[in-house]
């Protein structure tokens, strides 16, 4: 079982670290599954244009293959301005969706104020649906007023369960 988190956050770090957060969790709870942690800050991904994925760069192959391997996801993401960011969206509209058809996501998302929230059941779970996702029921929104130190002990008071 592989598990992917990708990390989708140009500067700053909380959102890196609540992901790598979740897929050690994974990895204490289920030693036996392969995690891995998908930066998108390393990726020059082109912009979809409906494009053969063979005539796309080597970043953008790469990270689909991975994405293609998988057999489950951990999504962080800041929020900005009520949306998610548009290198999300572009990975989404990258990716077939026979692909994604019947795969867990767990969400973390990190926002300015705790209204961002409303950006997962807005933005990212239309996005899920339509790819036919399994969308896990624990959900993390951190905040900026939640320093790192007390993200990871919000965390750590969870028990985490995958359907994985």
């Amino acid at each position: 079982m592989k598990i992917i988190g990708i990390s989708r956050t140009l500067i700053g770090s909380k959102t890196k670290i609540v992901t790598e957060f979740l897929l050690n969790e994974v990895k204490n709870q289920y030693p036996e599954y392969e995690v891995e942690l998908v930066d998108l800050k390393n990726f020059s991904l082109d912009f979809c244009d409906g494009r053969p994925i063979t005539q796309y760069n080597e970043y953008t192959q790469v990270l689909i293959s991975k994405m293609e391997k998988a057999d489950g996801y951990i999504l962080g993401t800041t929020i900005m301005h009520g949306s998610i960011p548009g290198i999300l969206k572009n990975l989404f509209d990258l990716i077939p969706p026979t692909i994604l058809e019947g795969k867990p996501i767990a969400l973390a998302a990190n926002g300015g104020n705790p209204e961002h929230a409303q950006a997962i059941e807005k933005h990212l779970k239309p996005i899920t649906d339509y790819l036919k996702m399994r969308m896990l029921q624990t959900m993390f929104l951190l905040h900026q007023k939640i320093s790192i130190f007390k993200m990871k002990l919000i965390i750590q008071k969870f028990k985490i369960r995958y359907a994985i």
